[in-house]
This record gives C-alpha cells, structure tokens and sequence, in this order.
C-alpha cells in the first residue's frame, strides 16, 4: 500500500523530471537560436558573397544580351528575383537585394535560396522595379539585433558622426552599376496617415513638381542637412528598417545617384544639426514639442534659398 509520504514523493520525482526535461529543451532552443542558426545563416551569407565578390566578371562590367550584368550570373541562377547588391562601405551591411514577383514580403523571413530565415533578405518595395528605374527605389530590411545582419547598422546615421564616415552607397543593380551621396536620415511613421500625407515609399512621379515636393518633405524630416544638392533630374535610393522610438517607427537613409563625370567626395565637415526636423505627429504626442509647418516646395523655395536645391527652378 502506497503511504502518502510515497506518493509525495512520487510525485516530486516527476515534476523534478518535468522540470529537467523542461530545462534541457529551453537550453537547447537557446544553443541553437543564439549558436548553431546564427553560425548557419552567417556561413550561408558567406558563400553568397564569395559566389558574387569571387565571380570572374566582377570587375568587368560585361553584360550579357539582355543587359544583365555577368557578375550576377550565379546569384540568378541561384535565385531569379536577385535584383542587384548594396553595400556600405566601413559597415556590415553587404548583401544581395531581391524582389519577390507575387509576394513583395516573402523576403522579410526567406534568404537568398527562399529558405525560412529570421534575418530574411533585403528586398525592394513592391512601388518600385530596377528593370525601367522608377524615381525613387525603396529597400526594405530587418534591423536584426540579435545576429547583427542585415540593416542593423543603419539606424547609426542617427548620428551625424557615423553619416560622415558613411557618406557613401553602393548599390549596383543587375543592370547598371552605381554609387550614391547620402542627403538625408529621417523618421517616418510606418503608418501612413501619422506622416502628414507623405508616402516615402513612392516610386514614380507624374511630373518634377511632384518630385520635387516628395524632395522638399524628405528634406524636412531630415535629422541632419548634408552637404549634397539634388534637383528635378535625381533618383533616390531609400534604405528603411524598423526602430522603436514610436509605434511602428522606420528609420530611413536617403540617397541621390551620383551624377555623370561627379566626384564621389562628400565634404562631411559641412553637414550639420537641424533643430526644426519634422517628425511623424505621434512622436510629439510621446516627446513633446511642436510640429513645424510643412509646406510645398514652390512656397519653401520662394521665401528663401534652399540650401539642397540646386536645379533650373527659380527662386
């Protein structure tokens, strides 16, 4: 007969075993979440970048006769939605960029090979296509703190100082081969109705006037002025990943091509603070302040001389 001194103790042992059981699946989750993933995707990422860095048409500039760029030969045949490559040089962020046909989110939690991966892929807005450049091209990336990939450096262009080590990216698309300036970092709301109807992830423009509005909103959001003009005839690359200063935040970096026969040199040492930046209308709501007026580009530029314009519009 069980005494209830045996049965306790019966019922100790299994909750003890419970609570091993429990403790080894917890500690190996964590070897593997935080250890073997991590060294997994880091080496698939490495084999990427060799199939691309190590292409013997990599500095060629040969393109096939579709206009394809040879050295994205292997990352094509790897995958077909490879649209080119970013990289900011002095960061880690060095990656292919693609671009789903049906799913334009796939690559928020695929790589490369269209495997389930956490840190995804750095991929373009489905607003926008390198095949006919539309004006303004949107990357979209995951700013992966615990593996420290993808686009987890980017919210360092909060800092002046890190915009002016880093004024410079390289995103060459399957097509053409390209640098661009930096002429802004800014906040924006995921949400579109809290960024005062801006739409940073507008690709095409029905005239310069529009664009050149789109500019002058950029410009506003800006943390910071950077040294660089840009006018009606730019293209911009944008660079967005979430942050946590608000509800659904996006930090976004924002570029302009770099123009023909233009030299690449940034003159950092200009670029300062502004104290009138434009925030989405819920981060006044969590810090306080006063939102400044926005206005259009005409009235902006005819009240006095924008300092980033630089283009046949006159004052």
């Amino acid at each position: 007969m069980n005494t209830p001194k045996k049965k306790k103790n019966r019922i100790y042992t299994m909750l003890s075993g419970i609570t091993f059981l429990v403790f080894l699946g917890c500690a190996a989750y964590l070897i593997f979440y935080l250890g073997i993933q991590p060294y997994y995707l880091k080496q698939q990422s490495k084999k990427i970048n060799a199939a691309y860095y190590n292409s013997s048409e990599f500095d060629s500039g040969n393109k096939n006769s579709d206009g394809l760029l040879l050295k994205f030969s292997q990352l094509l045949k790897t995958n077909k939605d490879t649209k080119g490559w970013l990289r900011i040089p002095g960061t880690n962020i060095d990656y292919p960029v693609v671009q789903g046909e049906k799913n334009s989110d796939f690559y928020l939690h695929h790589n490369l090979k269209g495997d389930t991966d956490k840190n995804g892929c750095l991929y373009i807005d489905a607003n926008c296509n390198v095949e006919t450049p539309t004006k303004n091209i949107v990357i979209h990336g995951h700013n992966m703190e615990s593996t420290r990939m993808m686009f987890f450096q980017l919210p360092k262009y909060k800092d002046m100082e890190f915009y002016k080590k880093h004024p410079i990216l390289i995103f060459d698309s399957i097509y053409d081969e390209s640098k661009w300036k930096i002429i802004s970092f800014m906040r924006v709301s995921g949400t579109y109705s809290h960024n005062d109807g801006f739409d940073y992830m507008q690709g095409e423009f029905n005239d310069n006037e529009e664009f050149l509005d789109f500019l002058h909103q950029v410009e506003m959001r800006s943390l910071y002025q950077c040294p660089v003009t840009v006018n009606e005839k730019d293209s911009l690359l944008m660079l967005s990943t979430c942050t946590y200063e608000i509800d659904n935040c996006r930090s976004v970096v924002v570029a302009r091509k770099l123009r023909k026969g233009e030299s690449e040199d940034v003159n950092t040492s200009k670029a300062y603070l502004k104290n009138d930046v434009l925030y989405p209308d819920d981060w006044y709501s969590k810090y306080g302040g006063k939102m400044p007026v926005a206005n259009s580009f005409t009235e902006a530029i005819s009240e006095h001389t924008l300092d980033w314009y630089d283009g046949k519009r006159k004052h």
